[in-house]
C-alpha cells in the first residue's frame, strides 16, 4: 500500500495492521506504524485502542508546506455537530475531560466541561485566560453586543452565587496587579478601590476621597471628620441645601468667617438655632461676640432690631431676660418682670443701681376716707420714679393720695391729684420739684395711704397702686 495512505478494515477478528475491527490506520512510513481511529461502540470512537501507555494525540488542519510557500496560510479547522432539518432543536457541541476517581483500575468517566450552542458557551470548570507575556494590547475577555428591544432588560455579564457557606472575605470581582488587589466588590456588594473610581464626573479615590471632577470634592481625613474643598482641594465656597436659588438657604466660607446666605449667595439668610454660643477664647484685638447692622427704610413699619420671646411656663423669680457680665460679676441685667440692675461702675458684685416696679391691690370700703396699703411695702433707700393707679368702679367717687408711715403722712404728690375709675400714670419729668418722686427717699420702709371721696353706697372696691423706683445696693 502507497505511503501516506489510509488503510481501513471495518470487519475481522484481529490480528495484524491493517487488519483491526473497526478501525482506521494510518500510514506514516512504509509499515501502518501512525495512529488510527478505533470504532470502540455505537456512539464511541476513539484516536487509537485502548491501550496501558496511552501517547498523546494531535487532530488539526492542514499546514502549508514548510519550506516551499512563503506567508501561505494553513487550512482552517471545522468541528461541527449535526445538523438537523425544517424547525427541529438545534445540536450543540459538547466536550467532555475525564473526572478523577479513586485510586484503581476502574476507569475514570468523562464528563462535559464546555457545551457550545446556538445561544450559549456553557463552562462547568472555571475559565481561565493565560495571555502569557505580551507586548501589543490583547484582552484576556471581549465582548460585543447590540441591545435592540426597549422592552427587554439586559444584563451584559452576571454572576450568580449561591452563597451556601463562604469566607467572609469572598469576593464576586476581584482585579489584581502582580497579585495585588486594585478593585475588588465583595459577596456583600462592598467596592473597595486603591485609587480612584471616575465615571460620570463622579469619582471615589484613596484617603476617603468622593467627588466631582474638575468641581468639588468631600474626603474624611480622620475618623468623624468630614472636609469640603475645590477640586484643588486649596478653598472652598457654599453649601446649598435644596437647591441653587434664593429659594433655599446655604452656608458660605468668607475667609473663617461663616455665612449663612441664600443659596445664589445674593444676600443673607436667615438662621434659626435653639442656642448660640460665642466662645471667643483671649483675644488681642477688638471681635465682637455678636455684630450686626441694619437699614430701616419704611416709615410705615415698626422695626424691632433685637427680640426675644419668653414663654414663662415656671421659672424662679430671679429669672433673667438679659445678663452681662465682666469677670463673672453682673454688670448689666434685666430680669423677666422687666427690671434692670446696673453696676455702680465697679467689677465688685453687689454695686448696683436696681431699676425696679412694685405693685399692689388695696380694698376700699364705701365711706372710708383713709386707707392704709401694706406696710413698708416701699422699700427703704428707694428713689420713687412714677406712680400708677387703677381705681375699680367702686368706691364711686374720685380718690387722691398721700404717702408716708401708717402713722403719719407726708405729702409727695402735686396738690389736688385724683383719678376716676380706670388706669392713671404720672410722674416723672412732669412733676414739680417741690414734690419731685426723687425726693421722696428716706433710710426706712414706708407705708402708702390713700385718701377717698367715697360719695357713693355702693359696696366695697379696690385700687391697684404700682411704683417705679431706683434702689441702689452697696456691696
Amino acid at each position: 500500500m502507497a505511503t501516506g495512505l489510509v488503510s481501513a478494515s471495518l470487519a475481522g477478528s484481529g490480528g495484524a495492521p491493517g487488519t483491526p475491527v473497526g478501525a482506521y490506520q494510518f500510514n506514516s512510513a512504509s509499515t501502518f506504524a501512525g495512529g488510527e481511529l478505533t470504532r470502540q461502540s455505537a456512539t464511541v470512537t476513539s484516536a487509537g485502542a485502548d491501550s496501558a501507555t496511552a501517547a498523546a494525540m494531535t487532530f488539526r488542519g492542514q499546514n502549508s508546506r514548510g519550506g516551499t510557500d512563503t506567508d501561505v496560510a494553513g487550512g482552517n479547522l471545522v468541528v461541527a455537530s449535526g445538523a438537523g432539518t425544517g424547525a427541529a432543536a438545534v445540536t450543540s457541541l459538547q466536550f467532555q475531560t475525564p473526572t478523577v476517581g479513586s485510586t484503581g483500575s476502574a476507569q475514570q468517566t468523562l464528563a462535559t466541561r464546555l457545551t457550545l450552542s446556538s445561544a450559549s458557551a456553557a463552562f462547568t470548570v472555571p475559565v481561565s485566560a493565560a495571555l502569557g507575556t505580551i507586548t501589543a494590547d490583547a484582552q484576556c475577555f471581549s465582548g460585543t453586543v447590540a441591545w435592540n428591544n426597549a422592552g427587554v432588560a439586559f444584563t451584559a455579564m452576571k454572576v450568580n452565587a449561591v452563597n451556601t457557606a463562604s469566607a467572609a472575605a469572598s469576593l464576586l470581582l476581584d482585579l489584581q496587579v502582580s497579585g495585588v488587589s486594585q478593585f475588588s466588590v465583595s459577596k456583600a456588594g462592598v467596592v473597595t478601590a486603591v485609587s480612584t473610581i471616575t465615571g460620570s464626573n463622579v469619582f471615589a479615590a484613596a484617603a476617603g476621597t468622593i467627588g466631582w471632577t474638575g468641581r468639588s470634592a468631600m474626603l474624611s481625613p480622620a475618623d468623624g471628620s468630614i472636609t469640603l474643598t475645590n477640586s484643588a482641594g486649596s478653598a472652598f465656597s457654599l453649601l446649598n441645601f435644596g437647591g441653587a436659588t434664593s429659594s433655599f438657604p446655604a452656608l458660605k466660607r468668607s475667609s473663617a468667617v461663616l455665612e449663612c446666605r441664600l443659596a445664589d449667595d445674593s444676600a443673607y439668610a436667615a438662621f434659626t438655632a435653639l442656642r448660640y454660643t460665642a466662645t471667643q477664647g483671649t483675644i488681642t484685638s477688638d471681635a465682637q461676640a455678636f455684630s450686626g447692622t441694619v437699614t430701616w427704610n419704611s416709615g410705615g413699619t415698626t422695626f424691632t432690631a433685637i427680640k426675644l420671646a419668653v414663654t414663662s411656663t415656671a421659672s424662679a423669680a430671679a429669672s433673667l431676660l438679659m445678663d452681662l457680665q465682666v469677670g463673672g460679676a453682673t454688670m448689666f441685667s434685666v430680669d423677666k418682670l422687666g427690671q434692670a440692675k446696673f453696676n455702680g461702675g465697679s467689677a465688685t458684685a453687689g454695686n448696683f443701681l436696681q431699676l425696679l416696679y412694685k405693685e399692689e391691690t388695696v380694698a376700699v370700703a364705701n365711706g372710708v376716707s383713709t386707707q392704709d396699703g401694706t406696710a413698708s411695702f416701699i422699700p427703704a433707700g428707694a428713689f420713687i420714679m412714677a406712680f400708677r393707679f387703677q381705681v375699680w368702679t367702686q368706691p364711686g367717687g374720685t380718690a387722691s393720695y398721700s404717702a408716708g408711715t401708717s402713722t403719719g403722712t407726708t405729702a409727695y404728690l402735686p396738690a389736688g391729684t385724683s383719678t376716676v375709675g380706670g388706669t392713671t400714670s404720672f410722674g416723672g419729668l412732669g412733676t414739680s420739684v417741690a414734690n419731685s418722686f426723687g425726693l421722696w427717699q428716706s433710710a426706712s420702709a414706708r407705708t402708702m395711704r390713700f385718701t377717698f371721696n367715697a360719695s357713693t353706697t355702693n359696696g366695697s372696691g379696690t385700687i391697684t397702686y404700682g411704683f417705679w423706683y431706683f434702689l441702689p445696693t452697696v456691696a
